[in-house]
C-alpha cells in the first residue's frame, strides 16, 4: 500500500487535537553557535518560507514562551533581530514557527532551531536545526528533498543530520502524542520521532551522530573517523548512494525513504546495515538520551526505540 494511503492511519486525531501526524523530516546538527551562520539560517528560513507556501506557518513560540501565538509581522522577524549585527548578545536562541491550526494540532510543516550562545555551554552542546514538510516529500518530491538538504550545506555548517519519514507529535498532549509515535515507529521503523523542545541535540553531544535514515549526512571529520570515503563506501550496501555535498558526504539509501514493517518481517536491511556501518559515531549517544514523553518505561522504552536498527 503506498505511503500517501497510510496518512489516516499514521495520524492520531482525538476530539482535542491532531495529537500526532506523519512528516518528512531534517534533522541537522552544527558544532558551532547559531550566530556564527546568522545570515545562512536567515535565508534557509526565507527558503524554507517559499517551500512550504508564504501562508502556511501560523504560530510561534520562543524557548521562553510557554504556549503557541499567532505569528505578527514583529515575530516573523524575531530571528532576524536576534542574529542582527550588533544585536545583544543571548544566552541561547530557541524559536519554532508552525502551520499547527489550532496551534494544539501537531504541525505538518516545522521550523525550528536551538542551541547555545555562551560560549562554555557551546562548547559542549551542537547547534540542532529541524524543517518538517508533508509527508509527501518523501513520497512523491524525493530528488526535491536531495536537493533541499544539500542547499542547506551551502547555508549551514553541518557537523551531522539525517532525514526521512518522522512523526511530530503535540507539546500540548506530550505522552499520549509520544506513545502513538513511538508504537508506529516500532512497527514500521523508518518513522523517526521528532521531540518537541529537540532534546536530541543533548544526547549527541558534538563528538556523536544522533542517528540514520533514508539520508544521513556526516562531515569529513566523521568520514575520517570511519577510515575515509572509500572505505566507507565499500562496507555500505550497493542501495546506498554517496553525494559530496559542502564539508560532508550525504548518504542515501534506495530511491525513496522507506517505512517497513515489522509485522510483514519487513526490518528494512539496508538502514540496518547503514546503522551498523555508522554505530561508531553512535555508540556514546544511549548512555545521554533524554527520554522520549512516554507515560510508562520512558528509559526503557526509550532505549528499546533507539536501538530498533540493532536489536533483533
Amino acid at each position: 500500500m503506498a505511503v500517501d494511503d497510510l496518512s489516516d492511519k499514521f495520524d492520531c486525531v482525538t476530539p482535542e487535537a491532531r495529537i500526532a501526524t506523519l512528516c518528512f523530516g531534517i534533522t541537522l546538527f552544527s558544532d558551532v553557535a547559531i550566530s556564527t551562520f546568522g545570515a545562512g539560517l536567515l535565508q534557509a528560513l526565507a527558503d524554507y518560507r517559499l517551500l512550504v507556501g508564504p501562508h502556511a506557518l501560523k504560530v510561534y513560540l520562543t524557548d521562553t514562551m510557554r504556549m503557541h501565538k499567532p505569528i505578527t509581522a514583529r515575530s516573523a522577524e524575531l530571528l532576524d533581530v536576534w542574529l542582527a549585527p550588533g544585536a545583544p548578545a543571548r544566552e541561547t536562541i530557541g524559536l519554532e514557527y508552525t502551520d499547527a491550526d489550532p496551534y494544539e494540532d501537531a504541525p505538518r510543516h516545522r521550523f525550528w532551531v536551538g542551541g547555545d550562545e555562551v560560549p562554555e555551554a557551546a562548547d559542549t552542546w551542537p547547534s540542532m536545526i529541524r524543517m518538517s514538510f508533508n509527508s509527501s516529500w518523501g513520497t512523491q518530491r524525493p530528488i526535491d528533498a536531495i536537493k533541499w538538504v544539500a542547499r542547506l550545506a551551502e547555508l549551514i555548517p553541518i557537523r551531522s543530520g539525517y532525514a526521512g519519514f518522522a512523526f511530530e507529535y503535540s507539546r500540548y498532549f506530550l505522552e499520549e502524542g509520544c506513545e502513538h509515535a513511538w508504537r508506529q515507529s516500532m512497527r514500521y521503523p523508518g518513522i523517526e520521532i521528532h521531540t518537541p523542545p529537540g532534546v536530541e541535540r543533548f544526547g549527541v553531544l558534538k563528538d556523536s551522530i544522533y542517528t540514520s535514515n533514508w539520508l544521513t549526512i556526516i562531515d569529513h571529520a566523521f568520514v575520517r573517523q570511519l577510515g575515509g570515503l572509500a572505505s566507507l563506501k565499500k562496507r555500505l550496501p550497493a542501495s546506498v548512494q554517496t553525494y559530496d555535498i559542502r564539508n560532508a558526504v550525504l548518504l542515501r539509501i534506495g530511491e525513496k525513504p522507506a517505512l517497513g514493517n515489522v509485522n510483514r518481517n519487513d526490518r528494512l536491511p539496508d538502514y540496518r546495515e547503514v546503522n551498523r556501518v555508522l554505530e561508531p559515531l553512535m555508540k556514546e549517544v544511549p548512555d545521554r538520551l533524554n527520554w522520549l514523553d512516554l507515560p510508562q518505561d520512558a528509559e526503557q522504552d526509550t532505549l528499546k526505540w533507539y536501538r530498533r536498527w540493532t536489536d533483533a
